[in-house]
């Protein structure tokens, strides 16, 4: 079981991102949340198998949305909580 935590930043708000998040994570049954950082940041934290995550974050690089990407900084979670999460998540606070 991998987990990371993931910042994305760049235009990323108000442009159906989160809900494409939400959507991959489903497809890939990753565990987890999506929150916005800030008005240019999404933080993600991801787990699941070490496939499925590497996969998921191809998917959040590469998407068919209009936010735009500038950057993607990947973190291993240190938190061990985490991992007892059960479902994805999107909090818009």
């Amino acid at each position: 079981m991998m987990c990371l935590k993931i910042y994305i930043k760049g235009v990323v708000k108000g442009v159906g991102y989160l809900a494409y998040i939400y959507i991959q994570a489903e497809r890939l049954s990753i565990k987890g949340y999506a929150r916005y950082f800030s008005d240019d940041i999404v933080e993600v934290v991801a787990i699941g198998s070490e496939d499925t995550v590497s996969r998921f974050v191809d998917r959040l690089r590469f998407h068919d949305t209009m936010a735009i990407v500038n950057n993607i900084e990947i973190n291993k979670c240190s938190d061990i909580a985490l991992t007892n999460v059960e479902s994805f998540e999107i909090y818009f606070s």
